[in-house]
């Protein structure tokens, strides 16, 4: 299955119980603070960090 990104999006916000709309928001908002062109390039700043493994 190919999990574009407003597919993922759907996902969020169905699992935060949240608007997709809103879920949106929350991820450019967090997109923003990393200083992160893209979702993909988020993961590896967190991942460098030691928040995610």
């Amino acid at each position: 299955m190919k999990i574009g990104q407003e597919e993922t999006t759907k996902l969020i916000a169905a699992a935060l119980s949240i608007s997709e709309f809103t879920a949106k928001q929350y991820v450019k908002q967090a997109l923003q603070k990393l200083n992160a062109q893209n979702r993909a390039y988020a993961v590896a700043i967190l991942f460098r960090k030691g928040i995610i493994s």
